[in-house]
C-alpha cells in the first residue's frame, strides 16, 4: 500500500501541469482552513482576536510546500477574506480604519518576504537534492560497470544490492538469503569468511571458488548504513586466468630450475671428466713433437704443432666451462664488505701481468656492498685482465676503476685505453666462447666476460660496455643496494 502511494506521488511530480494545479489548489485549501479555524476560535473566545493570527502560518505553510506563486495567492486570498468577512462591515470588502490598512500592508509585506525566502529555500533544497540524486546515480553507474562483483549484505544474510557483474554471473537473488541463493543451503555456512568482518571490524581478504567454478579474489569491509545498521560490502575480482597463469609459471620455473640444475651438473661432470683425456692428449702430443720434430716432413711437423695447440686450447675451454658452471653453484653467502678489498685482492693476483706491461691502475673511493666477496674479486680480475690483454701496442695501459651511487644501486666502471671495439659487438662479447679476434692472436678461451655476466646476474645486477675502436672501452656493472 505504501509503495502504491509513493508511485502516485512520483507520477504527480513528473506531470508538470498536474503538479502546478495541485500546488495552487493547496494554497486555496490552506487559506480556507485558516479562515475556518479563525471562525471557530472567535466563537470560542469571542471577537477581538488579531486579524491575521492564523493567516501568517497559512502563508508560511503554502510558501514552504508549494512555492512562491501559491504563497502570493495565499496572501491575496487572506487579505480578501479578512477584508470581507472579518473586518467590519461583514460581507463588504473594505477596512475599518487606517490601522486595518496598516495591518494589511504589514501582512502583505511579511507574506511576500516569507514567500520569497521559502522559494529560495525550496530551490536550493531542490538543487541539492538533484545534486545528491545525480551523484547517487553516478555512483550506481560506476558500480554497475566495475570489472568485478560488488554486493552489500545485511547481518541477516540478505543481499541489499548487487551490481551487474554479480547478477550476470550468479543470477537475480529474488530476496533469498545468500546461502540459499548461491549454494542451495537451508542455513548459513558453518565458517562463512564474509561475515568474519562483523566480528572483527577489520577488512578481510580471501580467495573463493564460486558456484560457477571460477576463482575470485575477495575483499570484505564492514560499515554503518545511514540508519545505523551494519552492512558488509564485498568486492570480488575474477582471477581464474591469473591463477592458471600463476600455476603455469610455477610449473615453468620448476621445470627451468630442474633443467638448469641438470645442465649445470652435466657441464660440471662433462668438463671435469674431459680433463684427464685432454691432459693425456696434450702430453702425448708434446712427446711426439719432442721426439719426432725435424725427423719427418714439414707437413708432419705442422700437424704435430696443430695437435698440441688444439689440445691446449681444448683444455683451456673445458677449464673455462668448468669455471662457468661453478658460478651459480659454488657462490658463498652474501655479506657486507668494502669493494676496495675485493679490488686489491684482484690486483695482487694480477701483479705480474701488470708489471710485465708496465700498466697504470688507479681507482677512486669504492663503497661498501652486500655481495659474494670472492665473486666480486673475480669480476674485477677478469675485467682488468681483459684490459691488460687488449692493450694498444707499445702504449702504456691505463686502467681506472670507479663507482657511483644511482637510485638503489651502485654503478661500477672499469675503463681502459686499449684497442676498443665496434659498437655492433658490445653485446656479443658477453656470450660463452665468443671471440672478436682470430684464434691464437690473443690468449684466452673467450669465457672470461661470460663469467662476469653470470656473476653480476647472480647478484641481480647488469653489465654492459661502452667502447670506441682505437680509443678504449669502459665496462660497467651494477650491484643493488641492500639494507
Amino acid at each position: 500500500m505504501e509503495n502504491k502511494w509513493i508511485n502516485h506521488l512520483q507520477t504527480i511530480q513528473k506531470n508538470k501541469w498536474l503538479n502546478y494545479v495541485l500546488r495552487y489548489c493547496m494554497s486555496i485549501l490552506v487559506v480556507i482552513i485558516a479562515f475556518w479555524l479563525y471562525s471557530l476560535m472567535t466563537a470560542w473566545f469571542g471577537p477581538g482576536l488579531p486579524t491575521y493570527i492564523l493567516f501568517y502560518p497559512a502563508v508560511i505553510i503554502v510558501a514552504l510546500l508549494a512555492g512562491f506563486g501559491p504563497g502570493l495567492l495565499a496572501i491575496l486570498l487572506s487579505v480578501i477574506i479578512a477584508g470581507t468577512w472579518i473586518l467590519l462591515p461583514h460581507g463588504i470588502f473594505g477596512f475599518e480604519n487606517p490601522i486595518s490598512l496598516v495591518s494589511v500592508v504589514l501582512f502583505s509585506s511579511m507574506g511576500v518576504l516569507i514567500s520569497t525566502t521559502a522559494e529560495l529555500y525550496r530551490r536550493n533544497l531542490k538543487k541539492a537534492q538533484g545534486s545528491i540524486e545525480t551523484e547517487r546515480q553516478r555512483l550506481i553507474d560506476v558500480m554497475e560497470i566495475l570489472p568485478g562483483y560488488l554486493v552489500l549484505l545485511t547481518p541477516d544474510y540478505h543481499i541489499a544490492f548487487a551490481n551487474r557483474f554479480f547478477r550476470e554471473r550468479f543470477g537475480a537473488h529474488r530476496g533469498k538469503c545468500c546461502y540459499e541463493y548461491l549454494f542451495g543451503l537451508d542455513e548459513p555456512c558453518e565458517n562463512c569468511e564474509t561475515y568474519k568482518v562483523l566480528k572483527t571490524g577489520a577488512p578481510h581478504h580471501w580467495e573463493w571458488t564460486g558456484p560457477d567454478g571460477r576463482n575470485y579474489d575477495i575483499h570484505d569491509f564492514s560499515f554503518k548504513d545511514t540508519d545505523g545498521s551494519s552492512l558488509i560490502m564485498e568486492f570480488g575480482i575474477d582471477i581464474t586466468e591469473r591463477k592458471k597463469a600463476e600455476n603455469q609459471l610455477i610449473e615453468t620455473i620448476s621445470e627451468l630450475e630442474r633443467s638448469n640444475q641438470e645442465l649445470q651438473s652435466f657441464a660440471y661432470i662433462t668438463s671435469h671428466d674431459l680433463q684427464e683425456p685432454l691432459r693425456t692428449m696434450g702430453s702425448y702430443a708434446g712427446l711426439l713433437k719432442h721426439r719426432y720434430s725435424g725427423q719427418l716432413d714439414e707437413d708432419a711437423d705442422d700437424f704435430l704443432e696443430f695437435l698440441e695447440s688444439g689440445a691446449a686450447r681444448m683444455k683451456e675451454m673445458v677449464q673455462g666451462l668448468l669455471d662457468y658452471s661453478r658460478v651459480g653453484t659454488q657462490g658463498k653467502e652474501f655479506n657486507e664488505f668494502n669493494a676496495e678489498d675485493a679490488l686489491n685482492r684482484a690486483l695482487t693476483n694480477l701483479k705480474s701481468s701488470i708489471e710485465e706491461c708496465h700498466a697504470e691502475v688507479t681507482y677512486g673511493p669504492l663503497p661498501n656492498i652486500i655481495a659474494d666477496g670472492n665473486q666480486i674479486q673475480r669480476v674485477f680480475q677478469n675485467l682488468i685482465g681483459n684490459a691488460l690483454k687488449f692493450r694498444k701496442g707499445e702504449v702504456q695501459p691505463k686502467i681506472h676503476v670507479a663507482a657511483q651511487k644511482e637510485d638503489k644501486k651502485y654503478v661500477f666502471s672499469v675503463s681502459d685505453n686499449g684497442i676498443g671495439m665496434e659498437e655492433q659487438y658490445t653485446d656479443r662479447i658477453f656470450e660463452v666462447f665468443k671471440r672478436l679476434h682470430p684464434i691464437g692472436k690473443y690468449q684466452g678461451a673467450g669465457i672470461g666476460l661470460a663469467i662476469v655476466n653470470k656473476i653480476i646476474e647472480h647478484h641481480n645486477g647488469r653489465v654492459w660496455v661502452e667502447s670506441k675502436l682505437g680509443v678504449g672501452s669502459t665496462f660497467y656493472f651494477t650491484i643493488p643496494i641492500k639494507e
